[in-house]
């Protein structure tokens, strides 16, 4: 568990074992959390979440163990949370009430998010148009080079990325190639 003080922890504790799961529990940074764990429960500060290194990090550290992040409603881009590989978000207030139940659904293997963060699960699909767009800047292409192969203007080309970027809630063209990949792998942006 990483949370940033011992009361924290415990309500976490007490959540779980509510849930009637048998806890054994190690509490501090998210960077100190053991090889062996099962379940990450991370309680992000209120003032600012993670890095989301920090989760893909640990996602890849460990691969077996279910991730749940209990954090901020106004938590900036929360669909990143998915993509660092985090199973289960929890959003405050109220999270001592449905931690429980989310890790038992994670440990069952299924993906746990709120209602609110839906569209982060699944970003609106693309016009055949702005997918054009978002694979020639996964091919490392520049918004002048892209005009160029596609008769656009360059205006034309940053106004068009703007909006997909916007829609897809990306806010790099990196993040934005990630998401075509993760999408294209699950057939989402047809």
């Amino acid at each position: 568990m990483a949370c940033s003080d011992g009361v924290t922890a415990g309500t976490v504790v007490q959540a779980l074992e509510r849930e009637g799961l048998n806890v054994t529990t190690e509490w501090g940074a998210l960077a100190d959390v053991p090889a062996r764990a099962r379940v990450v429960v991370v309680w992000e500060p209120e003032q600012a979440g993670h890095p989301d290194t920090w989760y893909s990090a640990t996602r890849d550290a460990l691969p077996d163990a279910a991730i749940v992040v209990v954090c901020s409603p106004e938590r900036g881009s929360p669909q990143q949370l998915l993509w660092a590989g985090v199973d289960g978000v929890v959003v405050e207030p109220g999270a001592d009430e449905v931690i429980g139940p989310v890790v038992r659904a994670l440990l069952a293997g299924y993906l746990v998010y709120p209602r609110s963060l839906r569209a982060a699960v699944r970003p609106p699909p693309l016009s055949a148009r702005e997918r054009q767009l978002i694979e020639l800047v996964a091919q490392g292409l520049t918004n002048r080079e892209i005009a160029q192969r596609l008769f656009l203007a360059e205006s034309t080309v940053k106004r068009h990325l703007s909006r997909s970027f916007r829609r897809l809630g990306v806010s790099s063209r990196g993040e934005a190639a990630a998401l075509l990949a993760l999408q294209s792998k699950a057939g989402d942006m047809r």
